[in-house]
């Protein structure tokens, strides 16, 4: 299969995995009053609304925290550049399909930190495993602590323990046999070697827990801007219902899926449609709009690096200006 064909069909699929998600969403909203979500809208407490902004962009240094403990056996980076880079992805995602920052990241850690492109690809996948693990382990004791939910619930978290456990397996199998190879898959091996060292293990779990429990307090926040009254594991239960619906890659910035996946856990406490729609479209406005405001210069960084022919040999590791 040529590249154009293949490139043809995942637009393809991207394309009706958005016609579904969008399809959904409008069904989905024909059966709400309209009103009442403006209503609810128009009553949320700004004040509290600017926290979990704030919050969200502290979720962002984060994960640039946790992708500079993910790189540490490639290479040492200081954090400001990676949230850098990171809020560059997250703009490339929000306002393209088909999680184009990844791609975005990727090119910038390779133009002006030296990553080989194979390592970079391999931590992008470690830190996916990484994400599910942490998630597991957050949402382990929801069943639990909220009692009545459907089946699904837990079936979701086993299957997310299961990918994390299977991708971490699979990273760990990598590490140790590839970095006896040359070439490629050596550099692939180097970018997943934080699996096999105790230390680094620790610190990009403690990184990724350190996130969604960021992502955690600014749900809680947002739902206490609309006076969202639920019990207090209700954050979690959205946390798992957002990563679910965003796990399968569709519309620029999870438009629709996210909602989707934040109104259904909502609907599970008993939250009517109106006031979870509502919560659902501030949230994604908080976590969508000030990084895709941000990360426009990382865009532009990775669209200069494509144009620029890159030089042979190691990068230094000098940060950017």
């Amino acid at each position: 299969m040529n590249g154009r064909l293949r490139r043809g069909l995942v637009l393809g699929l991207h394309a009706a995995l958005s016609l579904a998600v969008l399809g959904a969403g409008a069904h989905f909203v024909r059966r709400l009053d309209i009103p009442r979500v403006g209503a609810a809208l128009a009553a949320a407490s700004l004040l509290l609304a600017a926290a979990a902004a704030a919050i969200n962009l502290g979720h962002v240094v984060l994960r640039a925290g946790l992708l500079r403990a993910l790189l540490a056996p490639v290479r040492r980076i200081r954090l400001l550049p990676l949230v850098r880079y990171d809020l560059g992805m997250f703009a490339a995602n929000n306002l393209l399909p088909g999680r184009a920052g990844e791609l975005v990241r990727i090119r910038l850690l390779d133009a002006r930190e030296g990553v080989p492109i194979s390592s970079s690809l391999a931590v992008s996948l470690v830190e996916k495993a990484f994400d599910a693990i942490a998630l597991l382990l957050l949402a382990l004791p929801v069943p639990f602590v909220l009692r009545g939910l459907p089946s699904s619930v837990r079936l979701a978290i086993g299957l997310l323990g299961a990918a994390g456990a299977l991708g971490l397996a699979a990273a760990w199998a990598l590490a140790r046999f590839g970095q006896r190879r040359e070439g490629r898959l050596q550099r692939f091996a180097a970018g997943m070697a934080v699996v096999r060292r105790g230390s680094m293990f620790a610190s990009a779990l403690g990184w990724t827990l350190a996130a969604h429990l960021a992502d955690v307090a600014e749900i809680a926040v947002c739902m206490a801007a609309l006076r969202i009254e639920a019990p207090p594991a209700t954050p979690l239960l959205v946390l798992l219902g957002v990563a679910v619906a965003l796990a399968v890659p569709s519309t620029p910035s999870g438009i629709g899926a996210l909602e989707l996946g934040a109104v259904g856990a909502l609907h599970l406490v008993g939250v009517s449609g109106e006031r979870a729609l509502a919560f659902a479209l501030i949230y994604h406005a908080i976590q969508a709009l000030p990084v895709t405001l941000l990360g426009i210069d990382g865009m532009r960084l990775a669209a200069v690096a494509r144009r620029a022919s890159p030089e042979p040999g190691p990068k230094t590791n000098e940060a950017p200006p």
